[in-house]
């Protein structure tokens, strides 16, 4: 008896010290980017002194009375914006070189600590939805505007380009701001389709995942009904998946406003959790380890979502990587759990034998490793964008 009755059950098994081990090692490079961040933003504090020619709004209801004298400048942005950070030095240069526009620079984070609801209601006023944005005014009218970097290559020269493409638009009564945001609407669609594409490739990278796949055979082994169970697979995906995901992502955007202003953000730093958690995962695939989840046979209708445990490296990269946009959030979303259902509606008409050879080729050391450096550089590259993000030292 003893026997049958554990033969009805279907457990996927890891020693319990992996979970410990991935845990650790997640800590470790959570703590060594958090010394890293501390070093470098104390290094770097006397580099806020040049801003002292440039007029900084940290209060929304003050935004009008610069933004309305003469030929202005403004630049949006926010502490934990990569953008923002590789176009500063060309707003810098452009305020010690030209004395013939002035420059605003509107602190996102601190304006939300002043007062978010005002400050969110002029951002809506204004239509800024993104960091970099750079807006010209002349005397209180929008002249042109631009969101984003200047191109991958020298942002002084492209900076200095939108300017004066600006203001020669503008003087011969040819250029509006509408005109001039077509590129930039441009370029906002070109990231959305990338962030897209993204999450839906980690989420099938996440069910491919060796430590998910043993769960897609078990899955298959016991559904071989056809296009019923197909569709009840992507729906409880779909719904599954996407919400959790979904809330995470909303999590951050609650994270991202609570944090302005503050010494040690709260965003950046679980960004960085994430992050580390990345890399653990990344070396424990490099290790050969692969932590997986204890699955009951009463369970076994919740399979797929089970599974996610094993690729929540996946999942935590695609929050990570899409940050605090909310209705990103959603449709990555909704894209991580498309992709990731597919192998589980798959395997409910495909043969064992074909998914066991897909398992054995998804466990190679070739592709363990591919994947560990897959996750790995995922990370490092979360942990680097956010470096000078973590620490406000006045």
């Amino acid at each position: 008896m003893a026997s049958k009755r554990s033969s009805k059950r279907m457990r996927l098994e890891a020693p319990r010290t992996g979970t410990a081990r991935l845990l650790r090692i997640t800590l470790i490079i959570l703590a060594l980017y958090i010394v890293a961040a501390f070093t470098f933003e104390v290094a770097n504090t006397t580099h806020e002194e040049v801003y002292r020619d440039i007029v900084e709004v940290s209060n929304p209801s003050l935004f009008y009375d610069y933004a309305s004298r003469g030929l202005v400048l403004v630049f949006f942005k926010s502490e934990s914006c990569p953008g923002c950070r590789l176009v500063e030095p060309a707003v810098l240069r452009l305020a010690n070189e030209d004395t013939s526009i002035r420059i605003v620079v509107a602190h996102v984070d601190k304006m939300l600590k002043v007062n978010a609801g005002a400050t969110l209601e002029l951002f809506s006023e204004l239509g800024v939805y993104a960091t970099p944005t750079f807006i010209v005014f002349h005397n209180g009218v929008e002249v042109a505007r631009h969101v984003g970097t200047f191109g991958a290559g020298d942002q002084y020269l492209g900076l200095k380009a939108f300017i004066r493409t600006a203001l020669d638009g503008y003087l011969a009564g040819t250029t509006s701001a509408s005109t001039m945001s077509i590129t930039t609407s441009d370029e906002l669609l070109f990231n959305a389709a990338l962030q897209v594409t993204s999450a839906f490739t980690l989420g099938l990278l996440g069910a491919l995942a060796p430590c998910s796949l043993p769960i897609v055979l078990l899955y298959s082994s016991i559904h071989r009904e056809r296009e019923r169970r197909l569709l009840r697979v992507f729906i409880s995906n779909i719904l599954g998946i996407g919400a959790f995901a979904v809330i995470a992502g909303m999590l951050l955007v609650g994270l991202y406003i609570a944090s302005a202003g503050l010494t040690v953000n709260p965003y950046i730093l679980f960004i960085a959790f994430g992050a580390s958690f990345i890399i653990a995962w990344g070396i424990e695939f490099l290790r050969g380890h692969e932590p997986l989840v204890v699955i009951s046979g009463k369970l076994r209708r919740l399979l797929p979502l089970l599974g996610l445990q094993c690729s929540l490296p996946f999942l935590m990269a695609m929050i990570v990587l899409v940050k605090a946009t909310p209705h990103m959030v959603i449709v990555a979303s909704a894209m991580f759990a498309l992709g990731y259902s597919i192998p589980y509606a798959l395997a409910a008409s495909l043969g064992a034998s074909l998914l066991s050879k897909l398992e054995s080729l998804m466990r190679n050391h070739t592709m363990l490793r591919l994947q560990g450096i897959f996750l790995i550089t995922i990370g490092i590259y979360v942990l680097a964008e956010n470096l000078d993000a973590l620490f406000t030292i006045d």
